[in-house]
C-alpha cells in the first residue's frame, strides 16, 4: 500500500494529489519513505478472517450540473483473528500520511465523508458516499 503525491485531474486542475494504491511489491522496494528512517516488520502470525477496502464516491455539481465524479480508495480493514488492523488514508488530498489503528469496529474511526461536503462556494454542492467491498 501506497500513499504517495502524482499529478492528476482534481477538480478540473492539474495538482499533485496523495493517490493511494495497491500493488505487487518486490521486498526490497519496500522502505521507508522518509531517508535514513529504518521500516519496522511487525509480523502478526495470524490468520486474516476479512479484508474490506473502504472506498469513496466523491461528486460535486455546479448549478444543478454535475462537474465531477470520482472513487478513491479512504483505506483498508484486516480482520485478523477477531481484531481489526486498519491503514487510512488522511482527508487531506495532499498528504501522504496514512493513519494506522488496531482494536475493533474500526470503520467507525475513519474520517467522515461529510468532510468532503463543507466548505465549498455558494452554487456548489458537494457531496461523498462510502461504499466498503468485503473481501471474505
Amino acid at each position: 500500500m501506497s500513499n504517495v503525491q502524482e499529478p492528476v485531474d482534481y477538480y478540473g486542475n492539474m495538482d499533485d494529489v496523495a493517490i493511494c494504491r495497491f500493488i505487487k511489491a518486490k521486498v526490497a522496494d519496500i522502505h521507508s519513505a522518509l531517508e535514513g528512517v529504518a521500516q519496522i516488520d511487525t509480523p502478526i502470525n495470524g490468520c486474516i478472517e476479512k479484508v474490506v477496502l473502504v472506498n469513496e464516491n466523491q461528486q460535486v455539481f455546479e448549478n444543478g450540473a454535475q462537474t465531477y465524479d470520482v472513487w478513491l480508495t479512504r483505506g483498508v480493514i484486516f480482520t485478523v483473528d477477531g481484531r481489526e488492523i486498519s491503514f487510512e488514508k488522511q482527508n487531506w488530498p495532499y498528504s501522504e500520511e496514512i493513519n494506522i489503528e488496531h482494536g475493533y469496529n474500526l470503520i467507525d474511526k475513519f474520517g467522515e465523508v461529510r468532510d468532503f461536503s463543507e466548505d465549498w462556494d455558494p452554487g456548489i454542492k458537494a457531496v461523498a458516499v462510502r461504499e466498503n467491498v468485503v473481501l471474505q
